[in-house]
């Protein structure tokens, strides 16, 4: 839980001004990222390595980057990408 509770918010750090300024290729760069560390977290959780409730984490970071992705193709195809 110390790697989600110190990731989050450097991830906020990040996230919020690059949303604020519309940088949306902070956001298609970072999506793809997120799913490894959702495998990580689950493979701990699943290998004994870390305890049930890291499960919350590989969640979290799976259904984000889903997320993410899904607005970013979804504004893609509406035409209102600013690449």
């Amino acid at each position: 839980m110390t790697a989600s509770s110190t990731a989050a918010p450097d991830m906020g750090v990040y996230c919020v001004p690059a949303a604020l300024a519309d940088r949306r290729a902070f956001f298609r760069w970072t999506a793809p990222f997120r799913l490894p560390t959702c495998t990580v977290f689950a493979a701990a959780v699943i290998g004994g390595r870390a305890p049930a409730a890291s499960v919350g984490v590989a969640v979290r970071e799976g259904r984000g980057s889903l997320a993410t992705g899904a607005a970013l193709r979804c504004e893609r195809r509406a035409g209102t990408d600013a690449r």
